[in-house]
């Protein structure tokens, strides 16, 4: 789901703009749908329902970027294969610690499109570019 159909769930009257009453609309709704004992609070199978429902377009989103290939199944390898080599990704000295390849400076550079040599964030640019494929936000019927 993108935002813009998020923002036309959220908009009960069609108008394009989004006020308190209609947010605490959604809220009560979605709390009250999830609350099947209807004591007005949820234990946590009733509030899994609600995050498990909350999360899905995240889900679906982390799911087509698994499944490569786009045929709508994440195969062990295309599970695998953000793990592949990580270790020797992030390794500097024939260890790995919590400490390498973390700066905040370097990361601001990814995230604004540059490059470093620091292993951590050559696999973030790595991996920003092996999921930047048409087709990748398709949907997924639930």
């Amino acid at each position: 789901m993108t935002g813009l159909e998020i923002f036309d769930t959220i908009d009960a009257d069609g108008d394009g703009v989004l006020t308190q009453a209609e947010i605490d609309k959604l809220l009560n709704d979605r709390h009250a749908a999830h609350d099947a004992n209807a004591d007005g609070n949820l234990d946590l199978k009733e509030f899994a329902g609600l995050w498990n429902e909350t999360m899905h377009p995240l889900t679906v989103r982390a799911f087509q970027m698994l499944d490569t290939d786009d045929d709508g199944i994440v195969t062990r390898a295309e599970y695998d294969r953000p793990f592949a080599g990580i270790v020797e990704w992030f390794d500097r000295d024939g260890s790995l610690s919590n400490r390498e390849g973390w700066d905040d400076d370097d990361a601001m550079t990814v995230a604004a499109g540059g490059t470093t040599t620091k292993p951590v964030l050559r696999m973030a640019e790595h991996q920003l570019a092996s999921t930047s494929r048409p087709g990748w936000r398709r949907s997924l019927r639930s």
